[in-house]
């Protein structure tokens, strides 16, 4: 049951209020929690399912205080989040897109600085480092595979199926296009990174073109306040006539 709109009196006070759960207890049970009327008109306290929490008078306002101006930020910061979607996706265009290597602005009128960043991650090629590092590969990539295989633990006995996995499969009829849907093999590299990169830069080691790449995987618009140009100014005059500065301030 919810709280309808009935008008009603408040318990203890002699004014009506909208919106008072219909019980003579003043206690209306909801699905996650119960609603209980507070000493303040139209404003109920909701705790768990028969709890009869000990709070006092100033704990609801001060709740409903504290929690309204969160509302409230959070609303606006909702808004404002929906407001940045196409200036930041415009941004991201003009440098990873339009001019690749323009990284933002700096406007010393406004005191504002724009930075665009890319976030970069390693992405490396499995064969062509096989193929540059040959006998050296395993001091530097260490390679593991993932098999994750979806049983019906009712009708399988998923121990028996530690090894030979796909035989079994195969001996009981299943098509490859099917054992390939129900065991899935991930393939991941750790590479050794900095130890490589010393190789490479050494020029022990050579890798083939592509081998070792930087993938973007998103981007970050940094606004900045920094200072403006009649600031830097006046911090420079200040600078180089400290006395002035000080007479002017009032300060000689």
């Amino acid at each position: 049951m919810s709280i309808d709109n009935r008008r009603g009196r408040q318990a203890g006070q002699g004014e009506e209020s909208k919106n008072v759960p219909p019980t003579d207890e003043g206690r209306v049970r909801e699905r996650n929690f119960d609603v209980l009327q507070t000493h303040l008109p139209d404003v109920f306290a909701l705790v768990d399912h028969d709890a009869e929490p000990d709070y006092r008078r100033s704990t609801i306002k001060g709740a409903r205080r504290t929690g309204n101006v969160y509302y409230a930020r959070a609303e606006t910061i909702k808004q404002l989040q929906a407001a940045q979607k196409d200036p930041r996706k415009d941004l991201v265009k003009i440098a990873a897109v339009d001019y690749p290597g323009f990284r933002g602005y700096r406007d010393l009128q406004a005191g504002v600085e724009v930075q665009i960043n890319p976030e970069r991650e390693d992405v490396f090629d499995e064969r062509l480092l096989d193929m540059s590092l040959g006998s050296k590969g395993p001091e530097y990539v260490h390679k593991k595979v993932t098999v994750t295989v979806e049983l019906d633990p009712d009708r399988e006995n998923v121990g028996r199926f530690v090894a030979g996995i796909r035989r079994h499969f195969a001996r009981q009829g299943m098509l490859p296009e099917d054992i390939n849907r129900v065991v899935k093999e991930v393939r991941t590299l750790r590479v050794d990174t900095e130890a490589l990169q010393k190789k490479i830069a050494s020029g022990e080691i050579t890798l083939f073109s592509g081998a070792w790449i930087f993938g973007v995987t998103k981007w970050d618009v940094v606004p900045r306040t920094i200072p403006t140009t009649r600031e830097l100014e006046e911090a420079e005059e200040t600078v180089i006539n400290p006395t002035a500065s000080s007479k002017e301030d009032g300060l000689v």
